[in-house]
């Protein structure tokens, strides 16, 4: 069999396994309105390993702080790289293709985007269109979920969670409850799906994260009804379970006055 048409069967069984990964999610955090004070900085890289599809470790390198640690991601860090500097990293990794500019969904933000190569998702690092168009936040899309005892495991515990409850209105309502998880020191941002009934525990998963500037003010959340009502953003006490950190969505009250 000719090598090209052999290469051609593997990277297509590995797209069909990556299309298969249940429970992905694409959702693109915008950064806050806020913009970080940073200077431009130059970044030393680690030479990246030449990818192959056969090995999809490449979606736990940032678990592995390879290249580097978070807040910085292949290469990229929040509140120092630029957009220019990012295009130029982006293009010389062998596990990324097609890096663009791309306008944020009609906001003041732009972004340098990119697609993981034998993959169906990618990732967006926004900045503002300034003088400096320093990077300000990073939202990557793995197209899998993570543990949060691996997140434990390479980063210790979260500094802050948030954990909201809110009833979903449609043709049933539907209880949900959701939890955000903040690592200020390291500039990151994670956040579960929704579900009717959440276990705190080391089990749970998330697929979407933010890596962003850490500053000395402290986290700056993205999610505009936690902005207006900062109570919700508690510290991290341990494994106290949902109900002893969370806050209604509905009017900002304790979860146990909305459950149905």
């Amino acid at each position: 069999m000719p090598i090209r048409a052999l290469l051609l069967i593997i990277v297509t069984i590995f797209v069909l396994t990556s299309c298969s990964v249940a429970n992905t999610s694409t959702t693109t955090f915008a950064p806050t309105d806020l913009p970080p004070t940073a200077t431009p900085s130059t970044i030393a890289l680690t030479p990246t390993p030449t990818w192959s599809p056969q090995l999809p470790d490449w979606q736990f390198r940032w678990l592995r702080k390879i290249p580097c640690s978070a807040p910085c991601l292949e290469g990229i860090t929040p509140g120092k790289t630029t957009a220019s500097e990012a295009i130029e990293i982006l293009n010389q990794n062998s596990l990324v293709r097609n890096v663009r500019r791309e306008p944020s969904y009609g906001s003041k933000w732009e972004s340098v985007s990119w697609d993981w190569k034998g993959s169906n998702t990618g990732g967006d690092a926004f900045y503002l269109p300034d003088n400096l168009e320093i990077i300000a936040s990073i939202t990557p899309h793995f197209g899998r979920d993570y543990s949060f005892r691996d997140v434990i495991q390479a980063y210790g515990e979260p500094t802050y969670i948030i954990a909201i409850a809110d009833l979903l209105v449609s043709e049933k309502p539907i209880f949900c409850q959701q939890a955000i998880f903040v690592y200020v020191s390291n500039g990151l941002e994670l956040r579960t799906d929704c579900h009717t009934k959440f276990e705190l525990n080391e089990n749970i998963t998330f697929s979407l994260m933010r890596f962003l500037a850490p500053t000395h003010e402290g986290y700056e959340p993205i999610d505009e009804k936690v902005r207006q009502h900062r109570d919700w953003i508690l510290p991290w006490q341990g494994f106290k379970g949902f109900d002893y950190y969370c806050r209604d969505d509905q009017n900002g009250k304790f979860c146990l006055g909305v459950r149905p």
